[in-house]
């Protein structure tokens, strides 16, 4: 039995892009065999007299193309799928072209995400310490702000393991992400992925890449500080205050395991690199 394709929707508008509005139209589909749903839906809209094939004219906005059909599974059903065209306005084209995905440039947009931290240092880069050099508990947190670059691009491949590579990962050298150049450690993978697309008998992946942006590294910096330190051998011992007594609550440390003398050394700080570090030139992200 042939698939049966039924349009849901002959036209929904969505927000507006460079080239002009998009607009959208959905088919559902009812295949015969769940080995290769999404594929044959996609193909069963192709073929039917109902349907439509990438560089289709719209129905009604005759300057707009069909340039995706994306397939998606109804909720528990591996038969019954919706798929969905999108149709973008081209009025510098006549209904008779087409384009290939694979040529169109990488786009680049830009937007910030907050997120509340524990703040250690101030503006000068002094230690944040109560009036007895301890650090506040809980510790004074604050709001910063990371810049983020997405990127969207199309690829004739898409191997999953390399999202399991690079998430959360920071760039080993300098590189650039977008427009712009940046020192080792001060980009990180946010989020990497892609979906599946259709564009006449190729079948290609849109790779969206965002990655984090700071001006001070992803590296974690934190005060200096414990019960225990090191004595003039390296072993590690129970500290003593001022007052002769061991050490019941963490002492700032110099940056070497020894109580720190705030009247002769400023407050040391520790530098650490949690995130992996990898070579982002593999990832496709300038645009320059």
């Amino acid at each position: 039995m042939p698939a049966i394709v039924q349009e849901l929707a002959k036209e929904q508008t969505s927000p507006k892009t460079k080239a002009g509005w998009v607009l959208g139209r959905v088919w559902q589909v009812t295949v015969e065999s769940v080995e290769w749903a999404s594929i044959a839906a996609v193909e069963a809209v192709m073929n039917a007299s109902n349907g439509a094939q990438i560089g289709d004219a719209h129905p009604i906005k005759r300057y707009a193309f069909l340039k995706s059909l994306t397939p998606k599974a109804r909720a528990g059903s591996r038969l019954i799928w919706d798929v969905t065209g999108a149709y973008e306005e081209r009025p510098d084209r006549q209904p008779d072209e087409a384009e290939n995905p694979l040529e169109e440039p990488t786009t680049l947009s830009w937007s910030s995400e907050a997120r509340s931290v524990a703040e250690s240092k101030d503006k000068d880069g002094k230690a944040i310490v109560n009036s007895a050099g301890q650090q506040f508990d809980p510790p004074l947190t604050g709001d910063r702000h990371t810049l983020v670059a997405t990127l969207r691009y199309n690829s004739a491949v898409f191997n999953p393991v390399l999202g399991v590579d690079f998430q959360d990962s920071v760039n080993e050298a300098a590189t650039t992400v977008g427009n712009v150049n940046i020192n080792p450690r001060q980009g990180k993978i946010l989020e990497i992925g892609s979906e599946e697309r259709f564009f006449e008998d190729l079948i290609y992946w849109e790779v969206t890449i965002k990655v984090g942006l700071r001006r001070e590294t992803w590296d974690r910096v934190v005060l200096d500080m414990g019960i225990y330190g090191l004595d003039d051998d390296g072993k590690i011992v129970r500290l003593i205050t001022e007052d002769g007594e061991e050490a019941t609550e963490p002492l700032k440390l110099n940056g070497s395991g020894k109580v720190l003398d705030p009247q002769t050394a400023p407050a040391a700080f520790r530098t650490f690199r949690v995130a992996k570090e990898k070579n982002f030139a593999a990832l496709n992200l300038s645009t320059l």
